[in-house]
């Protein structure tokens, strides 16, 4: 979803929170940090639409609005259209779905942008893409894709479980584990000097914090 925070439209956002809650004065306060506006350069801007990015209640409404625009739509406009199997995926505002069938995937991808269409919202052009996922051994060749995709610094790809069927495996992306190891190979050049135990508990640490990620 492209927009969220720039394009809301607060009517809407207000109808959906009431649906939540039901509380005058807890409304009144939404409002106010909807209005209070957003200082850039010096300036304070009052937009007409959507809150400032880094709110205090940015985050918890934009995901208020985001689960009722795609979770909420997913199961009462795209779940009814579908014939196979879909899981749906979400985190903040990127979302990845997996469809059991192609022509299911080809329908998410003309439902949705009219949903968001509706709402003031767009999907980003550059990240929505359709991926051939199916397994290896029953994977047709004209079928686009290698049956990987990324999707929030992870790989998702097909692998032999220990009892010998696939399973979709998740490992860190390549373009992220070569910045964590050019990053800590920086701090080991760097810091070669200091004390071995120093640097062997940040290193545990860094490790721990990449593992984490």
């Amino acid at each position: 979803m492209h927009g969220v925070f720039d394009r809301m439209d607060r009517t809407r956002l207000r109808e959906v929170v009431r649906q939540r809650v039901n509380e005058g004065r807890i409304m009144r306060l939404i409002g106010k940090w909807l209005r209070a506006g957003v200082r850039a350069d010096g300036v304070v801007h009052h937009p007409e639409t959507g809150f400032g990015q880094g709110g205090v209640l940015a985050p918890v409404l934009a995901n208020i609005f985001r689960q009722h625009v795609l979770d909420v739509g997913c199961e009462r406009e795209v779940r009814p259209r579908l014939q196979g199997r879909a899981v749906l995926i979400r985190f903040a505002d990127d979302f990845c779905s997996g469809c059991e069938r192609e022509g299911d995937a080809r329908t998410i991808l003309a439902v949705l942008p009219k949903r968001f269409a509706r709402l003031g919202l767009t999907s980003h052009p550059e990240k929505t893409a359709w991926i051939a996922c199916g397994k290896p051994e029953a994977r047709q060749a004209s079928a686009k894709g290698d049956g990987t995709c990324e999707f929030r610094g992870l790989t998702h790809d097909w692998a032999k479980a220990r009892r010998g069927f696939w399973v979709i495996k998740r490992r860190t992306a390549r373009k992220r584990r070569r910045r964590t190891q050019k990053s800590l190979w920086r701090w080991c050049r760097t810091n070669r000097h200091a004390p071995v135990t120093y640097q062997y508990q940040r290193r545990c640490l860094k490790l721990r914090g990449h593992f984490r990620s």
